[in-house]
């Protein structure tokens, strides 16, 4: 059965209205906060409505925040606005999209006198995009856990000359060494459907740059991953990230979800 509870979130930085649609725990204390990133469609109900049970059943107060098109066209979703809707002009720190979700949680610790200081994060398809990129240019925010799942294309974890921004960090603003050695000390699972490889699926971004990581979700996805690998051992820094696959499993948010939930809802 569909939920309709929802808020509107009022982001004092951007100045935008963003519909924030929930799921409390009926019965019990809220043990967790997850924010879950909706894909393309920008299809924020759906994803609440999909994800509900296992939040509830978990004590998650769970917010899928909307990003509508018309507010957040193009990168200003899935790129965070780090370089603007074009990817060629650098944002201030404050206009990034990423800063939302940071905001929205003191929200909803004030709205709900929340006990927890730290939230898990959850994203599919354009969401996964959202959500990895989050951990790079935010590896100082309060985030538990991140989950990234079946996304399109990725900006890859490196500040090679080559690797430009959206698909790698060299050009991007605030990124250092530094802040890339703390990002990939975060707690992000890349999570894979295995059947998620058709390369002409009319949904799957295509470019020269995109398609140097692989010519299906699933390819790039592990390409992503390996480079996280290489880069980390370069830095003789910590890596916390993981990759995961889902057999069986194509390109679906809802069938994805499940294992997802058992990655974020464990040992709560």
């Amino acid at each position: 059965m569909p939920v309709t509870d929802r808020f509107v979130f009022s982001d004092p930085v951007l100045l935008k209205s963003i519909p924030v649609h929930l799921a409390i725990p009926e019965k019990e204390r809220v043990r967790s906060v997850l924010f879950v990133m909706h894909g393309t469609l920008r299809n924020a109900a759906e994803y609440r409505d999909a994800w509900a049970p296992a939040a509830r059943a978990a004590g998650a107060l769970l917010l899928v925040p909307e990003f509508s098109k018309r507010d957040f066209p193009g990168g200003l979703y899935n790129r965070g606005n780090v370089m603007g809707l074009s990817d060629d002009a650098p944002q201030a720190r404050e206009a990034w999209t990423f800063g939302a979700i940071e905001r929205l949680f003191t929200e909803a610790q004030k709205r709900w006198k929340l006990t927890q200081e730290t939230y898990d994060l959850y994203g599919h398809s354009a969401g996964g995009q959202f959500v990895h990129r989050f951990v790079l240019f935010m590896p100082e925010a309060r985030l538990r856990r991140a989950v990234a799942a079946n996304a399109g294309y990725y900006t890859l974890p490196t500040l090679a000359p080559t690797e430009r921004f959206p698909f790698g960090l060299s050009n991007a603003p605030g990124t250092t060494e530094r802040s890339l050695s703390r990002a990939l000390s975060r707690n992000l699972t890349v999570l894979l459907g295995e059947e998620d490889t058709d390369p002409n699926d009319p949904d799957l971004y295509r470019s020269v740059e995109a398609d140097r990581q692989g010519l299906t979700r699933l390819a790039r996805g592990k390409n992503f991953y390996s480079v996280a690998r290489t880069e980390a051992a370069l830095r003789s820094c910590t890596l916390a990230w993981k990759l995961q696959t889902v057999s069986g499993v194509g390109h679906s948010n809802t069938r994805m979800a499940p294992a997802a939930a058992r990655l974020l809802f464990s040992e709560i």
